[in-house]
């Protein structure tokens, strides 16, 4: 190689290397946003993945409860570490969160609540649970960066009325008891669960949920199983256990833990 092509060899290494800088650094600084994007939809990905294995996890573990406070629709309901009364907005959606209100779920599943590269605290996680047309149940990102949504159906089933206290509830059939209604869902009722503090929320979200008393829920420590009556001007936990075998009375209904 003579004198003049080994010169014309290293302007072209000099140049080649010159445009992969440049490359670079258009990457970095011409398209920060786009990069930035990506990149929160890699988490996204990856904190569903987490959420759907723990969910699926503890349902399995738990006769098909979930760790949550409320009831999964067909609506997008954020995940969140407490439940403040105050409606949270998910792509576009506005709904109640649902509070993980099971600490073992944290402890023995998941570590923490995953929050959304966009999010800043878990009280508004940015990931939202749902029900799919054949009720299972579906997890997802409120926002996405891409064109696709960022989201999982899982084979867990949704077939409670609403979750509370790491059990299922369910709303049973006039007059009717718990082990008579459970059974006729091909479930159990849980004898001697109680009602409170998680649990009784549940209870009185059900309540809500079938207009069957105001905003207000305070403990009632009467005898009387938990039950619904249409038009009550407030809502009722009971202090006392579930008794499974005792009947709701003419009118009335029982919220009943089928697991």
């Amino acid at each position: 190689m003579n004198k003049k092509g080994f010169v014309s060899l290293i302007n072209l290494i000099v140049t080649v290397a010159v445009i992969a800088v440049l490359a670079v650094g258009a990457f970095v600084w011409i398209d920060p946003v786009a990069r930035i994007g990506v990149a929160h939809d890699k988490k996204r990905t990856e904190d569903i993945g987490v959420l759907k294995n723990a969910l699926a996890q503890y349902a399995n573990e738990h006769k098909g409860a979930l760790p949550i406070l409320g009831d999964v629709d067909t609506n997008k309901k954020v995940l969140c570490s407490t439940q403040s009364g105050t409606n949270l907005t998910c792509d576009g959606e506005s709904q109640l969160c649902l509070a993980i209100d099971d600490s073992n779920f944290l402890a023995k599943y998941i570590n923490e609540l995953p929050v959304d590269p966009d999010k800043t605290s878990a009280t508004d996680s940015g990931y939202f649970l749902k029900k799919d047309s054949n009720n299972k149940l579906v997890v997802g990102a409120c926002a996405k960066y891409g064109a696709s949504p960022v989201v999982a159906t899982t084979t867990t089933m949704v077939n409670c009325s609403t979750y509370g206290g790491g059990y299922c509830w369910n709303i049973s059939g006039d007059n009717q008891t718990c082990d008579a209604y459970c059974d006729s869902i091909n479930k159990e009722c849980l004898d001697l669960v109680n009602y409170g503090p998680e649990a009784g929320d549940a209870y009185c979200l059900l309540n809500l949920a079938y207009g069957a008393c105001g905003t207000s829920c305070t403990a009632n420590t009467g005898n009387n199983p938990p039950k619904v009556l249409a038009n009550y001007s407030a809502c009722y936990y009971q202090t006392n256990p579930v008794d499974c075998s005792v009947a709701a009375g003419s009118g009335y209904f029982n919220i009943c833990p089928c697991q």
